[in-house]
């Protein structure tokens, strides 16, 4: 969730130096992600297949590398602004850069995606740990 909030919040900033500020807070809510992760494959997958899980953990990241990249670069170049950057013999020259709102809903799309995994790695029962699960199990048949 603090990468979330730190995606919002990048929504919101109005100077380079927030932007950055910003941006540190999505660094460490990306962190705590992929150490979420990790430690949910550790707990769940059987201590034989976690070579494998391991891999397809990277299989994943590596594929959503390969298609946000391109999302947001279609995003960029849909909603984009021109700007006049001067002139020449009398004629103005202008340039074409993303707009504003672009970014905004590359931010807003990454603070969704960030809240889903933060969803799937709240809800799933092995995160606190085998004996912690089985532990909340047994509490729940006695009620």
């Amino acid at each position: 969730m603090i990468a979330v909030v730190g995606f919002l919040l990048d929504t919101q900033a109005s100077t380079y130096t927030q932007f950055l500020v910003f941006l540190f807070v999505v660094g460490i809510g990306v962190g705590m992600v992929s150490a979420s992760v990790i430690n949910l494959l550790v707990l769940t997958v059987d201590p034989r297949d976690i070579g494998l899980a391991s891999s397809m953990n990277t299989v994943f990241k590596n594929l959503g590398n390969a298609v946000g990249a391109p999302i947001t670069g279609s995003i960029l170049s849909t909603f984009t602004v021109s700007i006049l950057v001067g002139s020449k013999n009398g004629s103005s020259i202008y340039m074409s850069v993303p707009s504003n709102a672009a970014f905004h809903y590359c931010f807003y799309l990454a603070a969704v995606s960030f809240a889903a995994i933060a969803l799937i790695v709240l809800f799933a029962d092995e995160v606190l740990g085998k004996k912690a699960s089985e532990q909340l199990k047994e509490s729940e048949i006695e009620q």
